[in-house]
């Protein structure tokens, strides 16, 4: 299943996607800012794949 986070760079987000991960699950990423290298790392040897999407969802052109 793919899954949207929004958010997911965040400390409760970040939390979000390791568990969807962990589960195999495809993941995109929506956030302002990216992961922060250690939980790439990490996310990177988790099962799931995970896309990130640089944006806002508060600007409709995102």
């Amino acid at each position: 299943m793919t899954v949207l986070v929004t958010g997911g760079s965040g400390f409760v987000g970040l939390n979000v996607l390791q568990q969807l991960l962990e589960r195999g699950e495809e993941v995109v990423n929506f956030s302002l800012t990216p992961p922060p290298p250690a939980a790439q790392t990490l996310f990177s040897s988790l099962p799931g794949t995970l896309h990130t999407v640089e944006g806002d969802v508060c600007y409709a052109a995102a």
